[in-house]
């Protein structure tokens, strides 16, 4: 490609305030040819067969003839020329090249034509420019998806990479865009014009040499966490929670919630259904007011969750397990939704929970209660 397609009148890179990075400008409003003679000052022709008086130039007729202009016009002399078809040589010559398919002179370069190695083009470029053939797929930009493989025409820095659809130049690694092993340079389009954050599923391996031992990003709120504090989500508790809600929000989540929350209520009418609020208050006393499972007080509950301790049932209701004393137990948030169904046995295992934990809940169902089988049953 030669340096005098180069024209930085028609391109030129500017730093995006948002970013802090270069953004590559182009310019995209050409006027048409034909709007240029609307107020024509110059000599005229008259075509020898539809009468026409015409700008005597090669917008409207071939040279060639008398005064090296033809004597028809391009329009009358068949299908194969039409007002607007320009001898390309000079324009090439400076740079240039004629679009006869929007009618508008465009800078003979990657950004306005596509690369063509056809045998009638000695340009090198398609004669059609980008617009116009884009707009066959109803794109009406300029399209720059090749822009990455013609980096030192547009220098492009080494390292970096330019966003397709931004047009921003971003370091060309995992935090901006998403890696893509079938293309040469990965995926074009960086992560938040994809409509993702920076980094939201890479971070922790981007930056895994400079995590403490121990400690991962939370992909949501970007603090550092303890791993313990990372959970299946790849986040943290509280930004799990926040997405839960939106997500609880969706005509599909309540859809399901709700089917869920009638099955409960139809299994709930089947079963004993006893507890009193006087149980339930000494039920309290017994665990101290704090989550039978992870000790949880419930003034601390209520600090986190902005309510009062869950009544949790040991022998989950889908399991007939009664709304009885010996069957309710206090329980945080957390450990009620994690328990769902499961028994307390298969719970204290999914949840590592120490045998005195355990023990302390056996004990409280054996005091509250006169079927001393119910270990069994457990």
């Amino acid at each position: 490609m030669c340096n005098d397609c180069f024209n930085k009148d028609y391109f030129k890179w500017e730093i995006d305030l948002e970013t802090g990075f270069r953004k590559l400008s182009y310019q995209t409003d050409f006027v048409k040819e034909i709007d240029q003679f609307k107020n024509w000052s110059g000599e005229f022709r008259v075509c020898a067969k539809c009468r026409k008086s015409l700008p005597k130039n090669t917008y409207f007729f071939m040279g060639g003839g008398e005064n090296n202009y033809h004597y028809y016009c391009k329009e009358c002399e068949g299908s194969k020329y039409s007002w607007g078809r320009k001898v390309q040589k000079e324009f090439n010559n400076n740079g240039l090249h004629y679009c006869n398919m929007c009618d508008r002179v465009l800078p003979l370069n990657v950004i306005y034509f596509n690369p063509s190695s056809g045998r009638c083009n000695k340009t090198g470029f398609c004669s059609g420019c980008r617009e116009c053939n884009a707009s066959k797929n109803n794109n009406d930009n300029f399209d720059l998806h090749n822009i990455n493989n013609h980096k030192e025409f547009f220098n492009i820095k080494e390292g970096y990479k330019v966003c397709t659809s931004c047009l921003i130049e971003y370091p060309d690694t995992g935090f901006y865009f998403f890696n893509k092993s079938d293309r040469e340079n990965g995926m074009v389009t960086c992560k938040k014009c994809k409509g993702k954050d920076f980094g939201i599923f890479q971070m922790n391996l981007v930056l895994k040499d400079e995590l403490p031992d121990g400690f991962k990003y939370c992909n949501g709120c970007k603090k550092l966490i303890t791993e313990e504090q990372y959970n299946k989500e790849y986040m943290c508790e509280d930004c799990a929670r926040e997405k839960r809600h939106i997500w609880n929000q969706t005509p599909q989540a309540k859809i399901r919630l709700g089917k869920s929350r009638h099955k409960r209520i139809s299994q709930k009418k089947q079963t004993v259904n006893d507890l009193t609020k006087e149980e339930w208050v000494d039920t309290l006393i017994y665990f101290n007011y704090k989550c039978a499972y992870c000790g949880m007080s419930e003034e601390e509950h209520r600090e986190k969750f902005n309510e009062f301790l869950h009544q949790d049932h040991i022998i989950p209701l889908s399991n007939s397990g009664g709304y009885t004393k010996n069957n309710i137990i206090p329980a945080c948030r957390s450990c009620n939704t994690s328990k769902n169904a499961k028994t307390l046995e298969e719970f204290i295992i999914y949840k590592g929970i120490h045998k005195e934990i355990y023990d302390n809940i056996i004990n409280f169902i054996n005091i509250n209660t006169n079927d001393n089988n119910i270990q069994e049953v457990i």
